[in-house]
């Protein structure tokens, strides 16, 4: 169909788009064959991932325009419907890959008027103007003017810091640098000293933390409290000290709460001496004898102990 001559009484068309990136670009259709696809080599090059690199062609005929499907992996949707091979005219919406073209007829192809001018050719936002313009074209530009940018930038920041690599500072400069780090390193040991740091009972109370965060660790919450507690008796402005103390004791009521729950679990179901073992766990870590807690604990077990000796 491409070898036939175009007819005098052709019908001109224009395909619009109706959504993607090219959204509102026209085409105006001048030659009697239009390849469209996301490849670079097609008259009508579509900005979609989901478009097949050669997708379609149009031909153009007496009858209108007739649209062939040439990708393998992809199809076009004729409104609506999916086609290998069909006549479009106006109005007609063409799917090719994600995005939606218009067909537009716009009057007849005189014979005064090039049948083989860009098929692909962008017709201006403003018709009444008839200025054409080329929106990849300006892209390529403003893209190429960003590269040189960004190739100057680095090229420029790249000289400054080989500059200074390369120890080119005045003497006025050293002696600043110098000063500064000395000011830094006189601020450092005043506020060593004013926290006092740098004292005998700081170092002590400091082993003791350490000593007390192992063992917090570990998960043994009363040795812990023992040596942050010492911690804080020796020097009471050790926050990390406080900070774990309040922890660890938090913890070690988490623990002696979920202990308790297993000894009356266990006593429920007349286990007695899995109840007497998490009991003495119980009194183990609560060792607050004035405590309603732990004298309860203490009765509980007994009374285990009991009806166990009643058992045998």
């Amino acid at each position: 169909m491409s070898n036939q001559p175009v007819p005098v009484s052709l019908h001109k068309f224009r395909l619009k788009v109706l959504n993607g990136p090219d959204k509102g670009v026209e085409y105006q259709l001048l030659r009697e064959q239009i390849h469209i696809g996301r490849g670079p080599e097609n008259d009508i090059i579509l900005d979609d991932p989901k478009c097949s690199r050669q997708h379609a062609t149009i031909y153009v005929s007496e009858s209108g325009l007739q649209i062939v499907n040439v990708s393998k992996q992809n199809q076009i949707t004729i409104n609506g419907q999916k086609e290998d091979n069909a006549l479009v005219g106006s109005n007609t919406i063409i799917l090719i890959g994600s995005t939606k073209l218009k067909v537009i007829e716009t009057g007849q192809l005189s014979s005064a008027e090039p049948r083989s001018g860009a098929v692909g050719e962008i017709i201006d936002d403003f018709p009444e103007i008839g200025k054409p313009k080329n929106n990849n074209s300006k892209f390529r530009f403003y893209a190429i003017l960003g590269v040189i940018s960004i190739i100057l930038y680095f090229l420029l920041s790249d000289s400054s810091t080989k500059d200074k690599e390369n120890g080119l500072r005045s003497d006025s400069d050293i002696e600043q640098s110098i000063d500064a780090i000395k000011q830094n390193q006189n601020e450092i040991i005043r506020s060593r000293q004013a926290s006092g740091k740098n004292s005998s009972e700081y170092k002590e109370a400091q082993a003791l933390f350490i000593q007390g965060f192992r063992d917090y660790r570990e998960k043994n919450y009363q040795r812990a409290i023992h040596y942050f507690s010492g911690a804080v008796s020796i020097y009471p402005n050790h926050s990390l000290a406080r900070r774990y103390l309040t922890q660890s004791q938090t913890k070690l009521d988490e623990l002696i709460q979920i202990t308790l729950l297993e000894a009356n679990r266990h006593y429920e179901q007349k286990m007695f001496t899995k109840a007497a073992a998490k009991y003495r766990q119980v009194l183990r870590l609560n060792r607050d004898q004035n405590s309603k807690l732990y004298r309860e604990t203490r009765e509980r077990l007994n009374e285990c102990i009991l009806l166990i000796k009643d058992q045998f």
